[in-house]
């Protein structure tokens, strides 16, 4: 993820609910659909960087599945709520 600060001030910074249980995916996606919901165009750029996979939800399997899981249900209500 690449941003103007100010766009990102725009938005809200990054939405920290979605650390609660432990980093485990769709807080970029909740970040990109409040940038789409603001009307900011959004881009697929390809730095060159490869992506170093099993990371973010660390080595506790069954933590990083239940911060999944939340995460998941977390974004699911937030993009329901906007497009009410």
């Amino acid at each position: 993820l690449a941003a103007m600060t100010s766009d990102l001030r725009k938005l809200g910074g990054w939405d920290e609910e979605y650390d609660v249980v432990g980093p485990a995916y769709f807080s970029d996606n909740a970040l990109s659909f409040r940038a789409r919901m603001a009307g900011m165009r959004l881009r697929d750029l390809k730095p060159g960087l490869k992506h170093l996979g099993g990371q973010t939800g660390g080595r506790d399997q069954e933590l990083f599945e239940k911060a999944l899981a939340t995460n998941q249900h977390l974004f699911g209500r937030q993009v329901r709520e906007a497009l009410r």
